[in-house]
């Protein structure tokens, strides 16, 4: 069976379709009063730590915390984050990316830390780039960031 729909049919079909692509969100928003209710939307922060210098950011109760440092694979070096009061701003998850198009070894990689905003306070998380068997050496780059959890606001 063939159906044939004329051109005028198919941009009133197109039309419908792009209208409710656009209001159905908006009228379930509506629904719940203008205000996403807490597990509706994580609000995230993030941050790419590229200069040695101190950072500050806000996060809410419930909100993530993204921080993104650059170094080079295959040179042993790697970040970690320490020193942070883990009930005010718990680590959820760290992962390294590489960020060359073609995914080459030994290419620019991104360290990808991703924390929880705990609980009201104030903490700072130190990322150390350390070689991890070296113990007694200094690392060769460091970052810190204080971190302000906020409640959310209504």
């Amino acid at each position: 069976m063939q159906v044939s729909i004329s051109s005028r049919s198919a941009r009133v079909i197109v039309r419908m379709l792009a209208a409710t692509m656009i209001c159905a969100p908006v009228a379930l928003l509506a629904s719940c009063g203008g205000k996403p209710g807490p597990r509706m939307a994580v609000m995230r922060v993030t941050h790419r730590l590229t200069e040695n210098k101190p950072h500050e950011t806000d996060v809410v109760v419930g909100g993530e915390l993204a921080n993104d440092l650059p170094f080079s694979a295959g040179t042993g070096y790697a970040w970690t984050a320490k020193g942070f009061d883990a009930k005010v701003l718990a680590l959820k998850s760290q992962e390294s990316r590489s960020e060359a198009a073609d995914g080459v070894a030994g290419g620019p990689m991104i360290e990808h830390f991703v924390f929880e905003g705990m609980k009201p306070g104030e903490t700072t998380i130190t990322f150390e780039l350390r070689r991890p068997w070296e113990k007694d050496v200094a690392p060769a780059e460091t970052r810190t960031m204080k971190v302000k959890v906020v409640k959310a606001t209504n």
